[in-house]
Formats: structure tokens, sequence, C-alpha cells
């Protein structure tokens, strides 16, 4: 396998590498070319009172982020709908256009629905402060197929291969009942359109219940396998599921280290342009679960996070050295 140059394209039928965003300025010279004028865009985010320089690349590099890998996780539009209450594009829509027209006719994008069908509860502003509110758009299918969905499949098309809904921990006392949250998904996915594209990221483990995971298998809702947090290992997560439960594609998702947060993660892998620390675990979890896929013809998409150790692209090659 041709590690050196981080080529994770074509490895192998159903074999499929994929990143949480991709215009990192500090993956060049792993996936950008060096000497090219990326006119690359400065910011400043801050993490709990620190600032951090962002640097990032125009859409347009994702031609040749697309030289490396076949899928690509587009997560800004976890943010904000597509459409607003009007049905006037948002500042979600023009970047989502602009990526159509960069990213190739065989692209497979994972795109993450908005928090705010995903989420029970939302941050909000309160007199300069933030305070958690009700979410009162929780699982809306009208909203999810109006301002994310019917815009989405006409920006994309076909190269969307799944919607990924990201369900937040929910501590115990704003947890429902697992039985009330499966009364809820069936009451939204039986109001939105027939698609075999749905997965859902559960970060909440007290839901994944046994007859949680009879309502996806039976209704072919994919599980997102998540490295994340507050969850168990990924080995862990696939005893409890019993295998994939969408037999068109299954989805795992390398995002932080257990038991280490986004601030904490953020801040020590920041700018993201070299491995910092090896989860030898989490490696063969991932690889243990794209060969668990070859085994049953099921296409699996690894999705990587610099924040699973500090580049993703050096992480996508761990796993990759895992499978061949």
């Amino acid at each position: 396998m041709p590690t050196t140059r981080y080529q994770f394209r074509d490895l192998a039928p159903g074999v499929h590498f994929a990143t949480a965003s991709d215009r990192y300025a500090g993956w060049i010279g792993q996936i950008y070319t060096e000497d090219r004028d990326y006119k690359i865009k400065r910011s400043k985010r801050s993490i709990k009172g620190v600032d951090f320089a962002e640097e990032k690349l125009p859409v347009r590099s994702v031609v040749e982020y697309f030289q490396h890998y076949s899928a690509l996780e587009i997560d800004f539009t976890f943010y904000a709908y597509l459409l607003d209450a009007e049905g006037q594009p948002t500042r979600n829509y023009a970047p989502l256009a602009e990526y159509a027209q960069w990213l190739p006719a065989d692209a497979m994008v994972i795109l993450k629905v908005p928090e705010a069908i995903c989420a029970t509860k939302r941050w909000r502003s309160d007199g300069g402060r933030r305070a958690v509110e009700v979410n009162p758009d929780y699982l809306n299918a009208e909203k999810f197929v109006e301002r994310f969905y019917e815009p989405a499949i006409s920006v994309l098309g076909s190269r969307i291969h799944a919607f990924s809904f990201e369900k937040g921990y929910q501590r115990k006392d704003d947890c429902p009942s697992p039985e009330e949250n499966i009364t809820r998904l069936q009451r939204f996915f039986g109001s939105v359109p027939a698609d075999d594209r749905y997965h859902i990221e559960e970060r909440t483990d007290r839901l994944k219940t046994e007859d949680y995971f009879i309502y996806l298998h039976q209704h072919g809702i994919g599980n997102v396998f998540s490295h994340w947090t507050w969850l168990p290992d990924l080995k862990t997560q696939w005893e409890q599921v019993g295998g994939f439960t969408n037999p068109s594609l299954g989805i795992t998702r390398l995002l932080t280290p257990l038991r280490m947060g986004y601030d904490e993660t953020y801040a020590r892998y920041h700018p993201f342009d070299k491995l910092k620390d090896e989860f030898e675990q989490m490696y063969r979890d991932a690889a243990f679960i794209i060969k668990s896929g070859r085994q049953l013809e099921i296409p699996v998409v690894t999705v990587v996070n610099n924040r699973a150790g500090g580049n993703a692209p050096e992480i996508t090659r761990r796993v990759a050295e895992g499978v061949f």
C-alpha cells in the first residue's frame, strides 16, 4: 500500500476513508502540494480564553483532496439549516453549493444533519452568557425535509451517500427513556422520505438498548460506530450492535481519544500538522470493522478527525496499514 504518498483511494472494493472536513493548511505536504498558492484564509478561534490561529484552504482544494481520499464528511451543515423559515438560503447554502462545483462526480459525501434536528437541547445566548434550552425542532420531520433534506439533494444529488444524525450526549436527568427514544425515532423516520442513506450516531450509551438496535436493523438505519469521549471502545460498540444495521453502508467515526473532551483535544493537537498520540486499540478496532465489512460485502467509510491523535492523514495511514 502506497502509504508514503497518503493515497487512500481504490485500496480495495468497499474500503473508503474520509476526513471530518478537508481544508486544513496543516495537511500541506501530505494531502496538498507544498509549492501551490492556495490563498489561505486566516482567522482566530478562542477555546476557553486561549486564541488559536486557524488556516484554511479554499473550497476548490477539495479537487486535490479527492486525489487521496474517496469520501468526505461535510460537517458545517451541522450548525444551520440550508433554508430559513421563509425558504431563503442560510449562510450554509452558498458554501455547500460551492463544494458542489468542485466535488468530482464519484465523490462520496457524508452530510451532517443540522443540530437543530438532532439535539433535544441547544445552547442560546442569554445576556452575554450561554444557557441551555429545550429544542423545539428536535426530530421535526417537516423542517428536516423542507429546510435540509430536499435542498441538500438539489445541491449535491447522488454524491450524498449518507445523512448522518449526530445525537449529542444526554445526561441522565435530561434523557428520555429508551422506549420514548425509540418512539420518537419511529415517528420521525415514518414521516420523512424513505431513504437508505440515514445513519444515527447515538452518543448516549444508555439509549443503546437491544430494542433500539432491533429497530435500526429492521428499518435499515445505520448505526455510526463512534470513537468519542464518553462512549465505549469501538469493539464494544460492535458487540453491542451485533454488526451493521444498514446493509448498504457502514460508517465509523474516529473523533477523539476516549475520556478526552473537545476543548482538551483541540488545544493539544492544534495546528493538526503531525501525529502526537498513538491509539493502537482505536486503529485495530477501526480496521476490524473495515475487514468485517469486506467479509460481508458491505462498504465501510472510516471518517477520521484530526482530534483523534493530531493529524488525520497519519491516523488514516495507521488504520489502513491494519487492514492490508
